[in-house]
């Protein structure tokens, strides 16, 4: 952008990105108010395992640490979303569980966006995708 380049993903995609980006911020917020600090903390360390599974379906392969820190998060985090929820006087309702989830899928959608169709398939710079993503952001609030 301030070499003089020109743009190298169509605006389209930055569109996308900003609307995932605006859709996953709305719905943490809403969540907020449903559901405690403590069980959204630990619904949003799921984070790693639905970015893998898009990853995965965009053709990108992952190391077996990387599939064994999947599982444990995957494996730990909903038991102790239940625990919480039994033990914990704060607020626990499934409509925020259900929003953070909205939140998550939103959230992996612009890393995987970035990752795989604005660096690998357009091989933008990091300074493009960052400053055309903000502008349709602020843009679309």
């Amino acid at each position: 952008l301030s070499q003089g380049t020109a743009r190298r993903v169509p605006l389209k995609i930055y569109v996308g990105l900003a609307l995932c980006s605006m859709v996953s911020i709305g719905a943490t917020n809403t969540a907020s108010s449903m559901i405690g600090y403590v069980p959204q903390v630990a619904g949003k360390s799921l984070k790693l395992a639905i970015v893998m599974v898009g990853g995965m379906i965009m053709g990108q392969r992952f190391k077996g640490a990387e599939w064994m820190a999947a599982v444990m998060v995957c494996v730990g985090v909903p038991g102790f979303l239940l625990a919480t929820a039994k033990s914990d006087g704060a607020a626990f309702d499934i409509r925020g569980v259900g929003l953070l989830a909205v939140a998550l899928a939103a959230d992996s959608s612009v890393y995987n966006i970035q990752e795989h169709i604005c660096f690998k398939k357009y091989h933008a710079p990091q300074n493009e995708v960052a400053a055309w993503s903000y502008l349709f952001a602020a843009i679309q609030t």
